[in-house]
């Protein structure tokens, strides 16, 4: 062999040893690292498209309502409502008050919405229907109740059992939820509402003054107040927009439904508020707050 072809064939052997070449008794293997899997980074839950209205589950065993009889008999109800209402007295004192009427009730929204729920826990179909509240189990007959007193005084005992009605008469049709307005909280919808002490009211007068400071156009600002900063207003629709918009950037959920803004962080309750008054200009303080609902309005 000559030198040339003896040193191509040693380069050759060389190169077969450092790639693992040879014969199959060597001990060199060629098993590729392992694969190490990123870490599993849980999914944030997506909140569900709608919150149970109070009493839905034991409602949505039963039919709908449907006309019939009514009229004061005897009521089955007697023992679990009275038992509900021991419970809520000693589990939400914050809600009762005494006063010299009896036991008044400071939250009627809180009131209605705990009591709907300790029914349904109980398996009784229960509904608030702006003055009574309606009680079955049984799509054969259903009973009326009201429970507190036009004074906000709370009714216990037979005074509270107003009637019996065969069959069932509620619940009536479905009420719709209304639009969201791009919050991220589910959808909701009040069982009632009433006037308490404001919560969001400072959120709602920064709001303003957002739009006062970068939407002057929507103003008269020279015209005629009523008081210091009720502003003309001469666009309507445009300030109303705007307050919602100054308050989601703020973190709130707001819409407006054509009468009232309503704001809300939770829902728990919303606020409604008068925000303009009927001459045109806008409402501020105490004043501009309307009511509180439970559970929140939207």
């Amino acid at each position: 062999m000559n030198r040339s072809a003896y040193a191509a064939t040693a380069a050759s052997l060389l190169l077969l040893s450092a790639c693992g070449g040879g014969s199959d008794n060597n001990n060199v293997t060629n098993n590729p690292p392992p694969v190490t899997s990123p870490p599993q980074v849980a999914a944030t839950p997506t909140p569900p498209p709608f919150d149970p209205i109070p009493g839905a589950s034991s409602c949505a065993r039963l039919g709908a309502g449907r006309e019939g009889n009514c009229s004061r008999t005897s009521p089955n109800f007697m023992t679990d409502v009275d038992a509900v209402l021991s419970e809520l007295i000693r589990e939400k004192p914050g809600i009762f008050e005494n006063s010299d009427g009896g036991l008044r009730v400071r939250s009627t929204g809180q009131f209605y919405v705990a009591f709907l729920q300790k029914m349904d826990q109980r398996g009784i179909c229960a509904q608030f229907d702006g003055e009574e509240v309606g009680m079955k189990n049984t799509d054969s007959f259903s009973e009326q109740w009201h429970m507190i007193t036009s004074d906000l005084i709370l009714r216990r005992g037979d005074s509270s059992y107003r009637a019996t009605c065969t069959p069932a008469s509620f619940p009536g049709a479905p009420r719709g939820y209304p639009p969201k307005n791009g919050c991220e909280l589910p959808h909701s919808i009040e069982v009632t509402c009433g006037r308490e002490r404001s919560t969001h009211l400072a959120a709602v007068e920064t709001a303003i003054n957002k739009v006062v400071r970068e939407h002057p156009e929507v103003f008269n600002l020279g015209g005629k107040q009523p008081a210091e900063g009720w502003y003309e207003i001469v666009n309507v629709t445009a300030y109303d927009n705007y307050v919602v918009e100054a308050l989601k950037s703020a973190g709130y959920c707001s819409r407006h439904d054509g009468e009232e803004l309503v704001v809300k962080n939770a829902n728990t309750f919303s606020e409604h508020y008068d925000i303009s008054t009927a001459e045109g200009n806008v409402r501020r303080g105490e004043g501009s707050y309307r009511s509180t609902c439970y559970p929140a309005a939207f």
